[in-house]
């Protein structure tokens, strides 16, 4: 009887905590936004010392760096653009402030802050058709029924 007590205790724990991590992603989203051959991002939160790194095609890099918001990036400025697959990754930290568990002695005396921002870290991809970032629609793919 007390085992499982335990188990149910546990599961229903297990639960909570991953619908409060399932709402906190959602906060925290990023959308790019495509304009020829620029890409912006837009968030819903505050974002705070925030990179972009996009990588394609014959070692095409392109990186910014913002204090303050997002930045955005035109890959034609950034080097000669080549059709294909290009991947971005954004980390930002956001506004929420998180505690700090294991804090040591910094030599801040007053000025040590046992608190941090949180940090965020979002990738994805786009492909680049004639210079130009092609978007497309979530295709649905096609299942297939077997008679067996």
């Amino acid at each position: 009887m007390k085992g499982r007590l335990i188990s149910i205790v546990a599961v229903i724990g297990l639960f909570i905590v991953s619908t409060v991590n399932a709402k906190e992603v959602k906060t925290h989203k990023i959308s790019p936004q495509f304009n020829g051959s620029s890409i912006a991002f837009s968030s819903k939160s505050t974002s705070r010392n925030t990179t972009v790194t996009i990588s394609g095609p014959d070692g095409f890099q392109a990186r910014k760096f913002s204090e303050n918001g997002i930045p955005s990036i035109d890959l034609y400025k950034s080097g000669k653009l080549v059709d294909g697959l290009y991947n971005y990754e954004i980390t930002t930290a956001t506004g929420k402030l998180v505690f700090i568990k294991d804090t040591i002695n910094n030599g801040r005396g007053e000025n040590d802050s046992h608190y941090a921002r949180k940090g965020v870290t979002q990738t994805g991809h786009f492909r680049v058709v004639n210079g130009q970032i092609k978007r497309y629609k979530n295709i649905k793919e096609p299942t297939i029924q077997s008679n067996y």
